[in-house]
């Protein structure tokens, strides 16, 4: 197993293009069987589609927007039209995409893409090692309920809801040839190698916490029987006053650092938790969120800093390689995915350089691509696939070892 990563300035200078798909292939040794796309909302993806397309015909290729741009070995710079590519040879490996424009109907529709995916994989009816999976937000978690129902809740799921620059609907998601808005996209992967996904959010967990005493998919009612607006100003030391009342949206800031949580799962003796970002406060004390919730939960108030942020992706990433190499000691990494909260990247944006430093160090500069997404996708070690917000998912790839 082979993987390379390519950055790009402008996906509509197709010299540029093309000579960032020379260097793809030159880095690889050979032309890729998956490629990963990943830019700003104004990179030109139907473009790079059909270049990607017309060169290498026989590729699976899955790609999605990628809010202020993307991040690669040694990389970023925020550009609305920059593109990062990352290839995969594989030839003992399977792999397959398939898409879906989604409708009223979620969970049944994802199963068709998925069905398509397994199918070019030339694997049907088989269990993947990983599912990939880029959607628009919204709906994102009857999505993985459909997932589940056609290769059970155990096989973990990565990805991350397509961005863009102002939250203003021009996201994008692409699968083989297509390009939409509307796509949810999954990759099945059958790799030749292992692979492993760790999914945090990297937050601390307050004492202030609350019962959901009622809420309506994505909008939080009540906790503890009293407006959640109310309740989250008091564990926010009146953060929020200023739309207590008449309503309004939250300050990023108070919301990327502030997050509400609810408990995912424990794993050796660490309770894991499950992050939504705040949108707005109506004027009932009602809050809107990027994530749904029951009635029941518990939910705790969460708390970040700027250093937590710039950290957590190195964090992340050893743990998910300490996972890979207690698997198999003699693995070698070969590259990796990374999906990063959009919403964090922004609050850290002056700060992106020491988080790719940190990637690079920890994956000991080996290939990567990361996008920066308007929700996360992943897999807790005892709470299953679960869709978050202000999280960061690292899929790492690699070889038997020798």
């Amino acid at each position: 197993m082979k993987l390379e990563t390519v950055w790009g300035r402008d996906g509509a200078a197709y010299d540029q293009v093309n000579r960032a798909l020379d260097d793809l292939e030159r880095g690889l040794g050979a032309s890729p069987d998956m490629v990963f796309l990943h830019g700003a909302e104004r990179c030109n993806p139907r473009g790079l589609v059909e270049l990607v397309t017309a060169r290498w015909p026989r590729a699976r290729l899955h790609g999605g927007s990628s809010s202020l741009g993307v991040m690669t070995r040694g990389t970023f710079e925020a550009n609305p039209t920059s593109f990062g590519l990352m290839g995969i040879v594989d030839r003992a490996g399977a792999y397959g995409t398939g898409s879906v424009a989604l409708g009223a109907e979620p969970r049944r529709e994802i199963k068709a893409a998925l069905t398509r995916a397994l199918e070019q994989a030339e694997r049907p009816g088989e269990i993947p090692a990983l599912v990939l999976l880029t959607a628009p937000p919204g709906h994102e978690e009857e999505v993985l309920l459909g997932i589940a129902d056609v290769v059970g809740a155990h096989v973990p799921v990565a990805g991350g809801s397509a961005a863009d620059e102002d939250v203003a609907g021009n996201w994008w998601q692409a699968a083989n040839r297509v390009v939409g808005s509307d796509l949810a996209v999954v990759t099945v992967l059958f790799p030749s190698g292992a692979v492993a996904s760790t999914f945090h959010s990297g937050y601390e967990v307050t004492k202030q916490s609350g019962k959901i005493t009622r809420a309506t998919g994505r909008l939080l009612h009540e906790i503890d029987g009293r407006a959640a607006a109310e309740v989250y100003n008091e564990w926010t030391d009146g953060a929020i006053v200023d739309v207590l009342g008449k309503g309004g949206k939250i300050v990023p800031k108070t919301s990327a650092l502030r997050p509400l949580g609810r408990r995912a799962g424990a794993s050796g003796g660490a309770v894991e938790f499950v992050l939504s970002f705040i949108d707005t406060a109506l004027p009932d004390g009602t809050l809107t969120l990027y994530t749904a919730v029951r009635e029941g939960e518990q939910v705790w108030a969460m708390r970040g800093t700027d250093d937590s942020l710039v950290g957590r992706a190195g964090r992340v990433a050893r743990a998910s390689l300490d996972e890979l190499l207690q698997e198999n000691a003699r693995a070698r990494v070969a590259g990796a995915l990374v999906i990063f909260c959009a919403a964090s990247a922004a609050f850290v944006r002056e700060r992106m350089p020491e988080v790719v430093a940190g990637l690079d160090v920890t994956l000991d500069e080996m290939p990567y691509l990361g996008a920066f997404t308007f929700g996360e996708q992943g897999r807790f070690l005892a709470g299953g696939n679960r869709h978050g917000n202000m999280m960061i998912s690292v899929v790492l790839f690699a070889d038997g070892g020798g």
